[in-house]
C-alpha cells in the first residue's frame, strides 16, 4: 500500500484544493489520509506528502528530514501567488518570505499540481507540472 498524507486545514476552501481532489484521486494500491495538522515529528508512515501552496515556515526542518529519507513531496497551486495585485488584502501574506518558502518548496517537490497551463510556467518548473483543472462548479456563482 502507498501511503500518501494530505495536510488540509480548516478552511472551506482546502475542501476544494484537498478534500474534492482526494476523492477524485482514489485508486487501487494507493491510501490518501487528509489530516488537519502535522506536528513535525519525523514521521516516516507516508511514502507521499502533499501540501497545497505554501506550508508552515516551521515544517521545513521535517520536510528536508523526509525528503532526505526519500519521501515524495507534492505541492498543490491553484492561485498565482506571483501576481497577487497590491490592492488584494492576501498580498500580505505573499512577502518575500513566504515566497522564499515557496520557492524552496517548489525546488524540493518531486511533483507540483496545478489548475492550468499559466500556473505551469509561473513556477518556473513546468516539467514537474500536472495541470488538474480546477474542480469548483463556477455556475453555483
Amino acid at each position: 500500500m502507498f501511503k500518501v498524507y494530505v495536510h488540509s486545514d480548516s478552511y472551506g476552501s482546502d475542501f476544494w484544493r484537498s478534500e474534492l481532489p482526494a476523492k477524485h484521486l482514489k485508486v487501487d494500491g494507493v491510501e490518501l489520509e487528509l489530516k488537519t495538522s502535522f506536528d513535525c515529528k519525523y514521521d516516516n508512515d507516508y511514502n507521499a506528502y502533499w501540501f497545497n501552496r505554501v506550508p508552515n515556515p516551521h515544517f521545513f526542518p521535517i520536510l528536508y528530514k523526509l525528503k532526505a529519507a526519500g519521501k515524495k513531496l507534492l505541492v498543490s497551486l491553484d492561485d498565482d501567488i506571483w501576481n497577487v495585485p497590491a490592492h488584494n488584502p492576501a498580498k500580505s501574506e505573499f512577502g518575500p518570505g513566504t515566497m522564499l518558502h515557496m520557492e524552496l518548496m517548489l525546488d524540493w517537490a518531486d511533483h507540483i499540481l496545478v489548475t492550468n497551463e499559466h500556473l505551469a510556467r509561473q513556477t518556473k518548473r513546468p516539467q514537474k507540472c500536472t495541470v488538474l483543472p480546477n474542480l469548483i462548479d463556477t455556475s453555483l456563482y
